[in-house]
């Protein structure tokens, strides 16, 4: 059990809760892809992000690429700092848990 000197955290909202990506398939034609936060959606309303990416072939991986930016945007949106005194056994990535 360590004490904690200090620390803070904020979880913002991502820039994008829909993510809309165009692909091409093999023919030519455009292929469509679509992801939602809606949790994030009922919060703050739509926030839509149209990406073009011609070098996706399928809906399916258009889907992917989507769900992956909202991944992304949702990890990008938290953040915070914690401030401990030194342990010897402990290595940088080890996981912690902070009980109130």
């Amino acid at each position: 059990m360590h004490v904690i000197l200090d620390g803070q955290y904020a979880t913002e909202s991502p820039e994008f809760n829909r993510v809309y990506i165009i692909g091409r398939d093999v023919h030519g034609n455009p292929v469509y892809g679509t992801a939602v936060d809606s949790t994030e959606l009922e919060l703050v309303g739509e926030r839509l992000d149209f990406r073009q990416d011609l070098s996706i072939p399928t809906e399916a991986l258009a889907g992917n690429v989507a769900s992956a930016v909202l991944a992304k945007m949702r990890l990008m949106g938290k953040r915070g700092f914690i401030l401990i005194p030194p342990n010897c056994g402990q290595e940088l990535w080890d996981v912690i848990q902070v009980t109130d």
